[in-house]
């Protein structure tokens, strides 16, 4: 199935596919100072074994940005390299930081898990208000956690592939129906807190 690679239809999809890369690059600029600007917010820390997998995670998107721009500007002529050669860097850097981010994710769910453990040992756990209230807010968190590990792992494959560290390619079928869901977690990620919440809770 599908439309023969030489027909007009898959040239155009093939045109409309790198005009949607090129926009998505574009709007990437510069979004490691994002990154580099969250390093100075504080934060409460949850373990210093999740410090150091966050600060990982965060050291390798902020490197995929910065290379990701590098391969915009040699597309655009700006610089003089190889726009291939920062992709790759750029994708090798993505798979590592989606590596790390599933790991923090995970301990990160077992640190809540074992909360809420202790909350329902306690006397009353589930009629005490400020004990029920906790509960419903550490099983929205073990919900968001793990939305991300599951948008992180569809990620994996795909920055695998693009980082062309496989003797061969994945298929690209695989990979686009893994981009799809994860595109999607990342809308739902977006959506209005209130909508998500109350589905977190009710789910």
């Amino acid at each position: 199935g599908g439309w023969p690679a030489g027909s007009a239809a898959a040239q155009h999809a093939a045109a409309v596919e790198r005009t949607l890369s090129a926009a998505r690059q574009t709007f990437r600029l510069l979004k490691w100072l994002n990154v580099l600007a969250k390093q100075f917010t504080p934060v409460v820390s949850a373990s210093p074994v999740v410090d150091v997998l966050d600060a990982a995670a965060d050291i390798c998107i902020m490197l995929f940005f910065v290379f990701d721009n590098l391969s915009w500007l040699a597309k655009a002529t700006v610089i003089k390299s190889s726009g291939a050669g920062y992709m790759r860097r750029a994708a090798r850097f993505w798979f590592a930081h989606t590596v790390f981010n599933v790991l923090s994710q995970l301990v990160n769910i077992y640190l809540v898990q074992l909360k809420r453990e202790a909350l329902l040992r306690s006397k009353d756990a589930r009629s005490a208000p400020d004990n029920a209230e906790e509960l419903r807010r550490l099983r929205r968190s073990q919900f968001v956690r793990g939305l991300e590990i599951v948008r992180s792992s569809c990620d994996t494959p795909v920055s695998y592939s693009l980082a062309q560290l496989p003797s061969h390619q994945l298929s690209p079928v695989f990979t686009g129906v893994l981009g799809v869901v994860s595109s999607v977690i990342g809308v739902y990620q977006q959506w209005p807190q209130r909508i998500k919440s109350h589905t977190a809770v009710t789910s």
